[in-house]
């Protein structure tokens, strides 16, 4: 969104739609999130920081509205005490803290979709106060969700997809998608899908490595969108700061490393 040309808005039953933001608006964007930031525990945002980590974020909500989803929860992870930092110094984005701009992108995108996000109770996020700035809908949970445990909300809404955004596993292993799914079932509709985001452990919290086995991957289907939406956005390098940002970008696209569907 900040730094491709289109981005989907919105799939109908004949054509998407994407949308040009333009400069102007860019920039107003940027100003808001920096200023949302300020101050949150001594940290200065910068705006070059801010595009880094939309980098990430653009493209899973790019396939998220490609796939037409109608109700999406987003299963947070982001603690500020497993993270010295959104970036690096190059601004590449640590871990996962550019996925969580997710749903800002998300907001200022005005897409179709309504996005919910998981707010913990008593957590230190940095996210949350940009969430809760932009009135971003919630749902309330106790404790970060680990693959494994239980997960409780309260909710009248349905879900259609549920994004873990960096979810940790309670130990180093396989975890069955099954009973991944089984836990936010009573909250989703019956087909619904599993988004898992998982970069591995990237400089955060040192969390043992985790995978989920079994179900069905829409591999063609998710395939398709990203080669749809890859023609769409055309990555160039200029259109990057440096060459590393220019690597996180196409190595997002290719999302059987970092993002599969269940």
């Amino acid at each position: 969104m900040l730094l491709f040309k289109g981005h989907p808005e919105s799939v109908g039953k004949t054509q998407r739609k994407y949308k040009a933001i333009p400069m102007s608006t860019k920039q107003d964007i940027v100003e808001s999130i920096r200023s949302g930031m300020h101050g949150y525990k001594g940290y200065e945002m910068r705006g070059r920081e801010i595009t880094g980590l939309f980098m990430d974020a653009v493209q899973i909500h790019a396939m998220l509205t490609l796939m037409n989803y109608k109700r999406i929860l987003v299963v947070t992870s982001y603690e500020d005490s497993k993270y010295g930092a959104l970036t690096r110094k190059d601004f590449f984005p640590i871990g996962h803290a550019g996925d969580h701009m997710l749903p800002l992108v998300h907001h200022f995108n005005e897409s179709d979709a309504k996005m919910y996000v998981t707010k913990v109770k008593n957590g230190e996020s940095i996210f949350s106060q940009l969430y809760d700035k932009f009135e971003i809908p919630s749902v309330n949970v106790d404790s970060y969700y680990t693959l494994g445990s239980k997960f409780k909300t309260k909710t009248n809404v349905k879900f259609d997809a549920v994004v873990l955004l960096g979810s940790n596993g309670a130990k180093k292993g396989s975890y069955q998608v099954d009973k991944i799914k089984e836990e936010f079932a009573p909250y989703c509709k019956e087909d619904f899908d599993l988004i898992d985001i998982y970069r591995g452990m990237a400089n955060t919290s040192g969390s043992p490595h985790r995978s989920l086995k079994g179900g069905q991957v829409k591999v063609d289907e998710m395939m398709g969108h990203r080669h749809g939406y890859k023609t769409v956005v055309s990555l160039r390098r200029w259109d990057f700061a440096n060459d590393v940002l220019f690597v996180r970008a196409r190595d997002n696209l290719a999302w059987n490393k970092y993002m599969r569907i269940f």
